[in-house]
């Protein structure tokens, strides 16, 4: 069962999709919101899950594309976890280009590598973005993930707007000419909910709030996930993140 937050044009229902995929408490979510822009979402329901799939716009000049964001994936999961798993699979399966998230304090993990095995049995193209790179010491983090082998690696951080820039030209590079933006379905004004009246950003605010020019509007199901960042900031790992 689909229920709409916020409506968006009918052309935009066949635009590439993009899915945020990882193990729990990486940041998906923050990245999400960076991402989109702060704009209410299309949520996919699912009984008895606590983290459901979020749908979302995203622009970046001359180009548009949907993106979801997952709860979390553990291949080993059950019960709520391996509900949650279910649905990220089904996203998997959507989606046009895979953005795997993992967490550069934290390193890779044995859950880590067990999805990076089932997104490369996908055959879809891969992109792997290193969350909560904001010291030079979690850059050394990196060196064991471009061990992975992956082409694409990125190096972000979703609190601070690091590194949206390249990782967005490169998913719209990998999406092709059916993510390019069209006047007929984008315009050049802000959007507005017939129903909600609330306005929704496109085109350069969406640009700012990505490159950083912007706060993250996180809705407050993904303050844990943002509180989890801010923690690391600070070396403070105390936080209880639950979700993503």
């Amino acid at each position: 069962m689909k229920r709409y937050v916020a409506t968006s044009s009918a052309a935009d229902a066949g635009r590439p999709l993009v899915a945020l995929i990882g193990r729990p408490n990486v940041g998906k979510s923050s990245l999400f919101n960076r991402l989109v822009g702060g704009r209410p979402a299309l949520v996919e329901d699912m009984p008895g899950v606590t983290r459901d799939r979020r749908y979302g716009m995203v622009d970046w000049p001359g180009w548009r594309f949907r993106i979801v964001d997952t709860g979390g994936l553990d291949p080993s999961a059950h019960g709520i976890l391996g509900a949650m798993r279910t649905q990220t699979l089904r996203a998997v399966e959507e989606a046009d280009v895979l953005v795997l998230v993992v967490d550069a304090a934290e390193g890779l993990t044995g859950v880590d590598r067990d999805v990076v095995a089932l997104l490369r049995r996908s055959g879809k193209p891969v992109i792997l973005a290193v969350n909560k790179v904001d010291s030079a010491q979690r850059e050394s983090a990196l060196a064991e993930v471009f061990a992975l082998g992956f082409e694409d690696v990125f190096a972000v951080s979703a609190g601070h707007g690091r590194g949206m820039g390249e990782l967005l030209d490169r998913v719209v590079e990998l999406l092709g000419p059916t993510a390019r933006a069209t006047s007929d379905a984008d315009g050049d004004a802000d959007s507005v909910d017939a129903d909600s009246e609330q306005v929704v950003p496109t085109g350069h605010q969406n640009a700012a709030a990505v490159d950083g020019e912007a706060d993250d509007d996180a809705d407050p199901e993904d303050d844990a996930d943002d509180d989890h960042a801010d923690a690391d900031d600070a070396d403070n790992d105390n936080d209880d993140v639950a979700g993503n």
